[in-house]
Formats: C-alpha cells, structure tokens, sequence
C-alpha cells in the first residue's frame, strides 16, 4: 500500500492514503458542524470562515479520492 507522508509527519508517523482520507472526512464531518451551530448563533464572520473551511475540505477530499483511483505509474 502506498504511504504518503501527511501534514505533521514527523510527530505522527506515516499516514497511508486510506488514513489520510479518512482523517479529512472527520476534519469535514466536525467542520460542518460548527457550521450549522455558528449558522443558527448567527455569528455571520465566523460562519463564513467555517462555511469555507467546509468548501476546502470537500475540495480537498475530492482531489484525494481521485487521486487514489488513478492507476500509479510505476
């Protein structure tokens, strides 16, 4: 399996892609529900950095999942 070293590597270890993604969904899952909670607080600029904090990580996300698809050269 390949191991791709992820941000903070050298504190944690190697993380492999399968951890690396599943690590970003659980950053996603928290970081939309800070989202909702700042919506309804109506606390407007937080909530937007939240809000695009949402967007980067399901960016993010979707760049890795492809990624993991596509055949390795090798």
């Amino acid at each position: 399996m390949n191991e791709r070293p992820a941000r903070g590597a050298a504190t944690q270890g190697a993380m492999t892609d399968a951890e690396c993604i599943a690590n970003v969904r659980a950053r996603l899952a928290q970081a939309e529900i800070t989202t909702g909670r700042l919506r309804q607080a109506g606390s407007h600029e937080r909530y937007l950095e939240s809000y695009f904090m949402v967007e980067a990580l399901e960016s993010q996300l979707e760049t890795m999942t492809r990624a993991q698809r596509l055949p390795r050269e090798g």
